[in-house]
């Protein structure tokens, strides 16, 4: 057989063809999208190698002015999620990072 024979267009598009506007995910699965994205990227080599950059240039928490202490480098913004900027986030030391979000971090809950 040809393969002029065949319809090769996809079954299901994600652009209407009136405007060619990109249909987005329902925020459940855009969630857990970004989620599984971001505790990957945590654990990234490059993510390590950033956040190493950042402390030793900051040295401080960038609220209290907190040394010697463990770090958090907190996102200002997602825009850029992979591929940050300094100016995308802010050094806290970890109990000033855990007031702002409000809860304790990094920690495995236990039932």
């Amino acid at each position: 057989m040809l393969d002029d024979e065949f319809d090769l267009t996809p079954a299901f598009s994600f652009t209407t063809p009136s405007r060619e506007k990109k249909i987005r995910p329902p925020k459940r699965l855009r969630r857990l999208n970004f989620e599984s994205r971001y505790k990957a990227h945590m654990k990234s080599y490059s993510w390590a190698r950033f956040r190493a950059k950042i402390i030793s240039d900051r040295k401080k928490c960038e609220h209290c002015g907190a040394d010697n202490v463990g770090f958090h480098v907190h996102h200002i913004t997602y825009a850029r999620f992979g591929r940050e900027k300094p100016a995308d986030v802010r050094l806290l030391c970890v109990p000033c990072h855990e007031r702002f979000h409000g809860k304790v971090i990094g920690k495995k809950k236990t039932a």
